[in-house]
């Protein structure tokens, strides 16, 4: 069994001959950053004269060589990996700086403020409250997943548009890539279970927890992929507070979700604060984080503010 760094240095050696007969091209180890100043290592393998390639996460391949204990097999699934990915990007570099043609693929996402202004304070940015709302174009998108790149301030100065502009053609297009999803708390995890015995048995055992407390809803979209960008949408929480007789908490679960609170449950908001520290604290990943606060929305102002 090879350690991590043989593992490494073996995919670094040997990839190319699984990937193509003909390859030509580079094998390097990059660091991608991610949310949060968090980053994972990956296998970058760059065809010649390619725009970008599909990074492989090397933590995600060393666990699945563990798992198998097969070289051989391991190195074939990081080549069907690559090789199924390789194309998902494609478009003229030109047409990147043309807005007509980039319109449509803007969206935006919702993190954390102190742990990501460092890195858009170049980049086309906004801030709601404590909230940091930072914009990428999709590059791909499919059954297999979704390939975004940043927008930098080049790109937002070729488009012709401002910041605001930019804001409300993301939200459009956030909106219809990624469907709103609302549920209670017991929808939303029953969801993605199939088994119909564990679902019965889990909706019994939400039940049972939830006996007697204030009903929580969780917001995010039909991907659960980035889904606190939903508390953006037009008219969403409007038409939510319609449906939940008023005002209401905001619980940032994640940046993936958001939990519902409705006001007239009288839940105590200190409690409401700790709920969502041990949350952060103990079970969501650093990368996953959104904020430690509580947000109160407010139907007649159709607005939210930390509380």
């Amino acid at each position: 069994m090879l350690s991590f760094d043989e593992f490494v240095e073996y995919l670094i050696e040997n990839i190319a001959g699984y990937i193509s007969k003909d390859f030509e091209g580079e094998v390097t180890v990059t660091e991608v950053k991610k949310n949060n100043q968090t980053s994972y290592k990956a296998l970058q393998i760059k065809q010649k004269g390619a725009l970008c390639s599909p990074s492989v996460p090397l933590d995600q391949s060393y666990n699945y060589y563990l798992s198998c204990d097969d070289l051989e097999k391991t190195i074939n699934y990081i080549a069907d990996f690559h090789n199924e990915h390789v194309n998902d990007i494609d478009i003229d570099p030109d047409d990147i700086y043309n807005f007509d043609i980039m319109k449509d693929k803007i969206i935006l996402r919702l993190v954390n403020y102190e742990k990501n202004i460092d890195a858009f304070k170049d980049k086309p940015h906004m801030l709601i409250e404590d909230l940091l709302v930072v914009f990428r174009w999709i590059a791909d998108y499919s059954e297999m997943g979704v390939s975004t790149a940043i927008v930098t301030n080049y790109e937002l100065e070729s488009w012709g548009i401002t910041i605001e502009e930019l804001y409300q053609r993301a939200l459009i297009n956030t909106a219809k890539y990624f469907p709103l999803s609302c549920d209670d708390m017991a929808g939303f995890f029953l969801k993605s279970i199939e088994d119909e015995r564990i679902k019965e048995k889990v909706k019994e055992e939400i039940e049972y927890f939830m006996e007697d407390k204030a009903p929580m809803f969780v917001l995010s979209n039909e991907k659960r992929i980035n889904g606190a960008t939903s508390i953006l949408y037009p008219k969403c929480l409007n038409e939510i507070s319609k449906i939940y007789d008023g005002d209401f908490y905001l619980l940032p679960s994640s940046v993936h979700e958001v939990i519902l609170v409705p006001k007239c449950f009288g839940m105590d908001e200190d409690y409401l604060r700790f709920m969502v520290k041990n949350a952060n604290d103990s079970v969501v990943k650093e990368a996953d984080l959104l904020s430690y606060n509580v947000y109160e929305y407010n139907a007649r102002l159709d607005s939210f503010k930390v509380v």
